[in-house]
């Protein structure tokens, strides 16, 4: 994805250096969602989630380790779950399933998702359930999130949720 060389050259100097990708991470990823989706691989090649601040997204903002995404993704798929939306785009599961991967969370309670079905990046907010499409895919979420960067230095979740 070009947008992440973008990324690297704002953020040139300061943010931490990114954590390296351990070789059976993606491996052990596709074992439970089958094959990961290259945008995902591109995302996690780049900068393996973040383990300490300043994140590059702004308080509260924090890209999520792969194994982390495993860990994750082991505890939640197939459980049920009570999801809403106001957009007609998209049916709702009634459990959390295995292709919504979650790559990034919002104060450890809303998470955003890249729906590997649809190609598209969602916002799941866990406390109320309620689920909203922020982008047609990675790229688009990242070229919206670097555009948010230059104008105020940090993502807004509201924008998001209620776009």
């Amino acid at each position: 994805m070009q947008v992440l060389n973008e990324l690297d050259a704002y953020f040139a100097g300061r943010v931490p250096p990114p954590l390296q990708l351990p070789p059976v991470a993606i491996e052990t990823l596709s074992r439970l969602v089958g094959q990961v989706p290259v945008e995902l691989i591109d995302l996690l090649s780049w900068r393996d989630g973040e383990s300490r601040s300043p994140y590059i997204f702004g308080s509260g903002w924090r890209l999520l380790r792969c194994l982390e995404i495993v860990e994750r993704l082991s505890a939640i798929v197939g459980h049920p779950r009570s999801f809403q939306t106001v957009e007609a785009s998209f049916e709702l599961p009634e459990e959390w399933p295995d292709y919504w991967i979650p790559f990034i969370t919002c104060n450890e309670s809303v998470f955003g998702v890249l729906c590997a079905r649809r190609c598209a990046v969602m916002g799941i907010d866990l406390q109320s359930g309620f689920v909203s499409q922020w982008a047609s895919g990675l790229s688009d979420f990242f070229e919206e999130a670097l555009r948010q960067l230059k104008s105020n230095g940090r993502l807004s979740l509201d924008y998001f949720m209620n776009h």
